[in-house]
């Protein structure tokens, strides 16, 4: 069950300088600061979700279990209330997507099935932790290094996909 708390609180005050949406409910972050949900979170979900995506990541020897709470411990997840796709930044034509990772506010966007939470976990690994320029290229290196695995590996045990 979600609680409101006064991390809550902190981000509703944050979200009128730049959240992508007012915050209605939070979850603890499963390795991540913290879990912020547009509408009503199903904590159980976010944490089963959150240890697969930590497992696929650690696993597969993309993030070292000892780098793990170092390089994600800052990041903030936000969770649409549904599933429907939506642009990153809505002032620009853009693709649509279920995802969304801002290097410089290190925060994670995702649709309320968290389904994209590895590909965008990765990026923030990739932009934020390696270095990779946010201004380059979006998916240097993915097949090869093992990441677009990943995500379809973290999919494919969820949906079934």
């Amino acid at each position: 069950m979600p609680t409101v708390r006064p991390a809550l609180i902190l981000a509703l005050m944050l979200t009128a300088c730049g959240g992508p949406f007012m915050p209605r409910s939070e979850c603890p972050g499963f390795g991540t600061a913290r879990v912020l949900g547009e509408g009503e979170l199903d904590c159980a979900l976010v944490a089963s979700r959150m240890a697969l995506a930590r497992e696929v990541l650690v696993s597969r020897g993309l993030v070292p279990e000892e780098k793990f709470a170092s390089a994600f411990g800052d990041v903030t997840v936000w969770v649409r209330a549904n599933n429907e796709p939506f642009r990153c930044d809505a002032e620009k034509d853009e693709a649509i997507m279920g995802g969304c990772y801002y290097v410089r506010a290190r925060e994670i966007l995702t649709t309320k099935d968290m389904e994209t939470i590895v590909h965008e976990m990765l990026h923030h690994w990739q932009l934020a932790v390696l270095g990779i320029d946010p201004d380059g290229p979006m998916h240097p290196g993915w097949t090869e290094n093992g990441y677009r695995d990943a995500d379809v590996s973290f999919r494919r045990v969820v949906f079934g996909l």
